[in-house]
């Protein structure tokens, strides 16, 4: 999704993500809730707001990552 969001130069991304996935969005800074969490069936979700700036550190930490793991990616 952030790929397709930075090809077609969205500025923002609004998702609904589940609660169980709160901690593991907090760790990684990427938790900005624009409203209260809703039930849906038996699941618990909010919206998320994303800008581009915190979209564009996702993806360099991802880059980042695949760099060190994994040496076949480093350029020459």
């Amino acid at each position: 999704m952030i790929e397709f969001g930075l090809l077609r130069r969205l500025s923002r991304i609004v998702t609904v993500t589940e609660l169980r996935m709160d901690h593991i969005l907090r760790r990684a800074g990427w938790l900005t809730r624009i409203r209260e969490p809703d039930t849906i069936g038996v699941t618990r979700a909010g919206r998320l707001y994303r800008g581009v700036e915190e979209i564009l550190r996702v993806v360099r930490r991802r880059m980042a990552l695949a760099l060190r793991c994994c040496p076949r990616y480093r350029s020459a």
